[in-house]
């Protein structure tokens, strides 16, 4: 027998709905400043407005019926963006220990899994649908489990339920008018909508120009190089619905037998994930897996620094040892739209964020730019011109200062753009021919 709800009754409902909504609300924190205004009990997340209540808990039918009652619907997640925020909401005002209903159903067809509000789609498997079990990825529960829930014990991940389960409530309504920011919505409407051009070997996956090179084997830092050498770098996959479209690419293309690096890391500093351009890695659901429910992605603190999508977990992010041999997935880089973000943002990569590849070829300059002044000096000195020798050494002291420029030039400019020098002015060859000329001078010496 089920708990009967506080919300059966149409008139008995409000004034206790409001009574826990406002004592509950009145308690919730957002950290960011919100830039919606919400209705009476609801609290803006993101760019939605939720009202969550664990007190109150009933069948999906009642939850969903007293979400309409209250001029919203049971939360959904058709940008699965908005899971992060919802969860990380839960985690800041204590709200994540309860499962809660969704209003994703497939009530009316078994196994089309639809929205609740407008009978759209829901996305099926990576990034909203977890797993408990080895038997495969959720919905798992066939016409016995016609109703979903974030459930707490696969970290907020989607799973279906009996519609009879008794689950605390989420609502999502509808911001108050003319409080949305338009000029945003409009602009990224826009980018949605104009099409995706890509130089060969990228190809549109989820709205960026992608390469999946997963049959081929390299470590982290191998395949990173060859990322750049395609005028790219390593994926940045920092948006869940690029994840689910990522998933959909490697099943579509049989390209789901083993993990493949993408381009996050925390070798700069356990423990503080980040891309390669700096910019922090967002941890937990939707985008972290679990292992085998020891808990949830990274779990391999020191010994696995460089980030994969795991192929037995449905790819989701797993940390892993960087020295392992596994494809990748290459992200092209525009040098206009990568020079102008920075420009904007008025911030510069530091020197912690410099690629390997990019710190071995500064040594190689200063290396090579101090053998060669050393040498050509030890040669002169051994012929007695003394007179030639200031002369070198005033080389030198140029030669050391061009070095010590262009050391601090690597480190401050853009990385994009340091690579393309590193391709295009021939500077590998003249390390090698410097190096020569140096080594030639201390051994006629």
């Amino acid at each position: 027998m089920l708990a009967k709800p506080c919300i059966v009754n149409t008139m008995s409902f409000l004034p206790l709905l409001v009574l826990a909504g406002v004592t509950l609300a009145s308690t919730l924190t957002n950290p960011q400043q919100p830039r919606i205004s919400c209705p009476l009990l609801f609290h803006p997340v993101g760019e939605r407005c939720i009202f969550v209540d664990y007190l109150i808990v009933g069948s999906w039918k009642e939850m969903h019926e007293a979400c309409i009652r209250m001029e919203g619907d049971l939360v959904e997640f058709k940008d699965a963006n908005t899971l992060t925020q919802l969860v990380q909401f839960l985690r800041q005002n204590d709200l994540d220990n309860k499962s809660y209903w969704t209003g994703a159903n497939d009530r009316d067809e078994e196994g089309v899994w639809r929205w609740s509000s407008d009978q759209s789609p829901v996305h099926m498997n990576t990034p909203l649908w977890g797993d408990l079990t080895t038997a495969g990825q959720e919905p798992m529960g066939g016409k016995d489990e016609d109703c979903a829930a974030i459930l707490l014990e696969d970290y907020y991940f989607m799973h279906d339920l009996n519609c009879n389960e008794s689950l605390p409530i989420i609502c999502e309504s509808p911001p108050e008018p003319n409080t949305l920011n338009t000029s945003q919505e409009v602009e990224q409407h826009n980018r949605v909508q104009d099409p995706i051009q890509c130089s060969e070997p990228y190809e549109d996956i989820g709205g960026r120009c992608l390469y999946v090179n997963a049959p081929s084997d390299g470590t982290w830092d191998e395949m990173k190089a060859f990322c750049e050498l395609l005028n790219g770098r390593l994926a940045k996959v920092d948006d869940a619905n690029l994840l689910g479209a990522i998933f959909d690419y490697l099943v579509a293309h049989d390209q789901a037998e083993q993990h493949i690096y993408i381009g996050g890391s925390d070798v700069m500093e356990e423990g503080k994930w980040v891309w390669l351009d700096g910019t922090s890695i967002t941890m937990g659901t939707p985008f972290w897996g679990n292992e085998e429910m020891e808990g949830q992605e990274p779990m391999g603190y020191t010994l696995q620094n460089c980030l994969v999508l795991a192929h037995g977990d449905y790819f989701f992010f797993h940390d892993f040892g960087c020295d392992n041999q596994r494809g990748a997935i290459c992200e092209e880089v525009c040098v206009g739209a990568e020079v102008q973000a920075v420009e904007r943002s008025g911030q510069y990569l530091q020197p912690e964020f410099v690629s390997v590849f990019l710190r071995s070829q500064l040594t190689l300059t200063v290396i090579s730019v101090v053998l060669a002044a050393l040498g050509v000096w030890v040669v002169l000195a051994a012929l007695g011109v003394w007179v030639v020798l200031l002369a070198a050494l005033g080389v030198w002291v140029v030669l050391a200062a061009l070095g010590v420029l262009y050391l601090l030039a690597k480190v401050m400019m853009l990385r994009l753009v340091v690579v393309m020098m590193l391709q295009y002015s021939g500077l590998m060859h003249q390390y090698t021919l410097l190096t020569l000329i140096g080594l030639g001078g201390l051994a006629l010496c």
